[in-house]
């Protein structure tokens, strides 16, 4: 703001102060997301070697595994040597030879171990803390056992989130009741972005063959919705000064469904931005989109910039 104000006539150095300023303020956000939690976060309750008891509440889609199931859980509390202490953080709970279904605001009371992620072992080793720390998760938690589950108090998910967790599930389930074995995991990983049902063989042809991508959940089914949205908005005449909500609403639907996933959600940003471009009438760059949107994704989690996907998909440009 300074450079703005008082450099005008030199645009160099506005622009100087502008990029030094940018990479300070981009310092200081990765800090406070990586090192500025308070003092009951969950950071401060892992491997502690002994089993807790441990109360949070599911806020996140249950996905399903070859093993098992997998969700998110925000945790409040956790108790040990007959004490209570408040925690906050959220954790990634890993169900496996246990029969219960989870749905999202399930409140849990789960006995077990709040562990932390493996790190990378060799330098430039994946790093799976790392990796579910850009997600906002700490730990993982184990519940392999029916009597480590000692309580569950079903509460119906009325947040907008809640409301698109159940249609997801009522997908999953009519997947589920019209296809069988590997056609059904593969239909569930192209269609809502469950790909954790693919059996390991599947995987590996696909890999084979060079067309892995296919079975991740990307941009070119945000490029899908917009050819089959402006098709219909085509076919139904619709205005060209409102063509463009239904499109936008259309990307927001599906990036609420698949739960905003950053390769869907960088997709779908680009494209609300050019669209918008589009609206207002104004000459588009690709490049200045494109940075746009790295700036967006960058100001909301910081993290995003250490994943493979996003490096990839900028550095490709």
């Amino acid at each position: 703001i300074v450079s703005i104000l008082f450099f005008r006539k030199s645009s160099l150095l506005v622009d100087v102060i502008f990029f030094i300023t940018i990479i300070i303020a981009g310092a200081l956000r990765y800090s406070i997301a990586t090192s500025m939690f308070p003092k009951n976060h969950l950071n401060f309750f892992l491997n502690t070697n002994k089993k807790l008891m441990i109360f949070g509440q599911i806020c996140g889609y249950p996905h399903p595994r070859l093993k098992g199931i997998d969700t998110e859980i925000r945790v409040d509390s956790v108790s040990f040597n007959q004490k209570t202490f408040l925690a906050t953080g959220k954790a990634l709970l890993k169900i496996r030879n246990v029969d219960y279904q989870p749905r999202y605001g399930d409140r849990l009371q789960i006995y077990s171990r709040l562990q932390q992620p493996s790190g990378e072992r060799n330098p430039g080793e994946f790093n799976y803390r790392k990796f579910l720390a850009a997600d906002g998760i700490h730990a993982l938690i184990y519940l392999t056992r029916e009597n480590d589950l000692k309580a569950v108090k079903r509460i119906s998910g009325r947040s907008i989130k809640g409301i698109f967790c159940q249609v997801k599930t009522m997908l999953d389930h009519q997947i589920n009741r019209l296809y069988k074995n590997h056609h059904r995991a593969l239909i569930k990983g192209l269609l809502i972005g469950e790909r954790g049902e693919i059996p390991r063989n599947v995987r590996e042809a696909f890999a084979r063959s060079g067309v892995i991508h296919a079975l991740a959940i990307s941009g070119l089914h945000v490029g899908y919705i917009l050819i089959i949205l402006y098709a219909i908005s085509v076919l139904f005449r619709i205005p060209y000064r409102i063509k463009f909500l239904p499109v936008l609403i259309g990307i927001l639907l599906f990036n609420l469904l698949v739960g905003f996933k950053p390769p869907i959600a960088r997709a779908s940003l680009m494209a609300v931005l050019y669209l918008i471009g589009r609206r207002m009438q104004k000459p588009i760059d690709i490049f200045n989109i494109i940075s746009v949107t790295a700036l967006i994704i960058l100001l909301v989690n910081p993290l995003e910039l250490f994943r493979a996907s996003f490096q990839l998909s900028f550095a490709a440009i």
